[in-house]
């Protein structure tokens, strides 16, 4: 019997990483969509996870944007029922990260951008120290 070609979280993952790469790069989707030689509905499909993207054209997507394919999958694991998902796995975590850089590329000054890498960075410290303790 034949594999059913469904969508999973992984999918919707990728999807977002592309997304949030061509917002990087200040690229519309129709723009991208037309580079590719695919319709913008297709790309709109990939970005919300709702078809899969074949390696192939992951290839094409990285190089259009300037990345290895590996930059959408790097960091990415199975979510699994059995263990928690670490940050930037989860749908709900995605959603998060989106938010988080759509703001960083908003900030233009480098001053203010080095900043908040520390502020982060401190943060994330601090969590992780704080949660030895809980």
């Amino acid at each position: 019997m034949p594999e059913t070609k469904t969508t999973n979280a992984l999918d919707k993952l990728v999807g977002l990483r592309i997304t949030m790469r061509r917002r990087q790069c200040f690229v519309s989707r129709a723009d991208l969509a037309q580079r590719l030689g695919i319709s913008v509905q297709q790309l709109a499909k990939y970005e919300n996870g709702q078809n899969r993207v074949a390696v192939g054209r992951l290839a094409d997507i990285a190089s259009t944007l300037d990345v290895s394919a590996a930059y959408f999958l790097v960091g990415l694991a199975y979510p699994s029922m059995a263990s928690p998902s670490p940050l930037g796995t989860a749908p709900e975590d995605a959603r998060e990260v989106e938010g988080l850089i759509a703001g960083f590329i908003g900030i233009t000054s480098p001053a203010v951008r080095q900043e908040v890498i520390e502020m982060v960075t401190a943060l994330a410290e601090y969590s992780q120290d704080s949660a030895k303790w809980n």
